[in-house]
């Protein structure tokens, strides 16, 4: 591999190969319930739900540690919005969300796992008349759920070279809401260009990679700037029927694995999650970076064309606001290693040999 991390791509000849194959499943990994739609991004997913749900006092609780575009929605919906805090395992109980719920007389709780594993610990059952959204984002394609949620929902471009697309979920009920929202044109002429421009670049050898880079930069932009919902485009949905989900499992699994079997973690840092089990499909391999600096380490891979990005930033939101001590150490120390269906254990061996050769 040319190199790794960072960006999908997807090429012509692989689009039309797999529009060529048969629908594989659509809904398979997806949570279930009474009702569904699909949408170009979670956060436009999320912003669905936040209207459909109604909140009396439009007061939310958050996870501490989340990305902009969790916040986001709820800022366009106008809530007041307080936060959880984690330990440094990324864990917190639902005891410790009810009671910061009953403190802030929340009425509506976004809550999410990270990475792939299951990192809720509930010792107690959401307080009632809590309206529960289930940000199954990381947690997609892993064997667990949360029995309490009214609302899921679920980015689908995160996984893999799709352009867009997000779903979510009514646990009981439909939608209010039934528009046929239009497809975002704009951003996916965008992201089309970027996905070709980088599939002549990885494949081919052709092209500019500042090219590549500006295009998926603008087409981050148009995200975030928006404020109307997107169907997910019926482009997007034919490459998702027909993904080989199975064998983006087994690559994502058996890479995991691979990376676990290096024994020098420590000299860096503390593994997130040092143990792969059965149920678990991890979204990335995530580390604390506790002895070493991040951007250091982070510019010694990149040295070697791998890419290992931070997940995620600290939103601007709290720029004003803060975070607690434990959030603050996680947003400055966390790093994420790509080991996704693009890499096989080969190239994990050799993010292996690139690490030992770090001078810490």
């Amino acid at each position: 591999m040319k190199e790794i991390g960072s960006t999908y791509w997807m090429s012509d000849e692989k689009y039309r190969e797999i529009l060529a194959g048969p629908v594989i499943s659509s809904n398979e990994y997806e949570a279930g319930g009474e009702d569904k739609a699909y949408f170009s991004t979670a956060r436009q997913a999320i912003r669905f739900c936040l209207q459909d749900l109604q909140a009396d006092k439009k007061t939310a609780l958050l996870p501490e540690f989340t990305c902009a575009s969790v916040i986001q929605p709820f800022q366009q919906e106008g809530f007041s919005l307080y936060f959880y805090p984690l330990d440094a395992k990324l864990r917190v109980s639902t005891k410790t969300i009810n009671e910061l719920l009953v403190k802030h007389k929340a009425d509506v709780l976004l809550m999410h796992p990270y990475f792939g594993f299951n990192t809720i610990d509930e010792d107690e059952a959401i307080i009632e008349g809590t309206t529960v959204i289930y940000d199954a984002t990381q947690s997609f394609f892993s064997g667990f759920s949360y029995s309490q949620a009214d609302y899921i929902v679920a980015s689908i471009r995160k996984w893999g070279p799709f352009p867009e697309g997000a779903y979510c979920v009514k646990r009981y009920g439909e939608f209010a809401n039934k528009a046929r929202f239009p497809e975002d044109e704009e951003y996916l002429t965008l992201i089309k260009q970027a996905f070709l421009r980088k599939a002549a670049y990885i494949e081919q050898d052709s092209g500019d990679k500042d090219e590549f880079r500006k295009l998926y930069s603008q087409a981050q932009t148009i995200i975030r700037s928006r404020s109307d919902l997107y169907r997910m485009s019926e482009e997007s949905m034919n490459i998702y029927k027909r993904y080989d989900f199975a064998s983006m499992i087994c690559s994502r699994r058996a890479n995991y694995q691979t990376l676990l079997e290096y024994s020098s973690w420590d000299k860096l840092g503390d593994l997130i999650s040092p143990v792969l089990s059965a149920e678990v499909v991890p979204l990335y391999f995530t580390m604390m970076l506790t002895k070493t600096p991040r951007e250091k380490f982070q510019h010694h891979l990149a040295g070697h064309d791998i890419y290992a990005p931070v997940i995620w930033p600290k939103a601007p939101f709290f720029d004003t606001r803060g975070v607690g001590e434990q959030a603050d150490r996680i947003y400055s120390r966390i790093l994420s290693i790509p080991m996704d269906q693009r890499y096989s254990t080969v190239d994990m061996q050799k993010i292996i040999s690139v690490i030992e050769l770090y001078e810490n």
